[in-house]
């Protein structure tokens, strides 16, 4: 157990409105002293804002849920983020396995985004271009469309979960899906990529 005498004001705020059974009010002084922390350590971990965003407020749920049996045995900054690098490494694997499923399911458009060591140069850029289309083209989908492709890739759910979540019927769930499959590989098309490429970096 961490020392009281060493216990900063903060934590002792949680401690008690955990002694107190205000999981809730736990939380909110949790989230206002590390919740920048733990999205900034997201982000390095992961590189990218949107996911990060994704990830930190993952961790607080995940938080919110094991509050009650916090056991004090280190200190709540440490508990908090040994519970994010756990995140942070789950959602590296899912995207990886993402991007090798993702690319089997539509004709192997997109590799890994990590290179082999022993690719050619020109084969690790060309590597890392693809990648780079993924993740464009994932943050111009419609989030339904983006959570229907992770339920399907990343969580492997199958169909009928799928529908069970939606409250809709399986085949539903299978049209929703092509068409957000057809639409993410439209925008991964090379002219869309060159075009949005072309605008993006266009001075004034």
């Amino acid at each position: 157990m961490a020392n009281q005498d060493t216990v900063p004001p903060w934590e002792e705020k949680v401690l008690a409105a955990l002694d107190a059974g205000e999981i809730d009010q736990a939380l909110n002084a949790l989230i206002a002293e590390c919740g920048q922390a733990i999205l900034a350590y997201c982000l390095a971990r992961l590189g990218d804002d949107a996911i990060a965003h994704d990830v930190a407020q993952d961790v607080f749920v995940a938080v919110w849920q094991a509050l009650p049996g916090f056991r004090r045995e280190a200190s709540l900054r440490t508990w908090l983020f040994v519970i994010a690098h756990n995140r942070c490494a789950k959602r590296r694997e899912s995207l990886g396995r993402f991007r090798r499923l993702f690319s089997s399911g539509l004709d192997k458009i997109v590799e890994e985004a990590q290179p082999d060591p022993a690719d050619p140069p020109e084969e690790a850029v060309l590597k890392h271009q693809q990648a780079e289309r993924l993740r464009r083209a994932l943050a111009k989908l419609k989030r339904k469309e983006r959570d229907l492709l992770t339920m399907y890739y990343m969580e492997e759910l199958s169909l009928e979960k799928i529908a069970e979540r939606y409250s809709v019927a399986r085949e539903t769930v299978r049209q929703q899906l092509i068409k957000a499959q057809q639409k993410c590989k439209q925008l991964m098309d090379d002219k869309h990529y060159d075009a949005e490429r072309t605008r993006t970096t266009r001075r004034p």
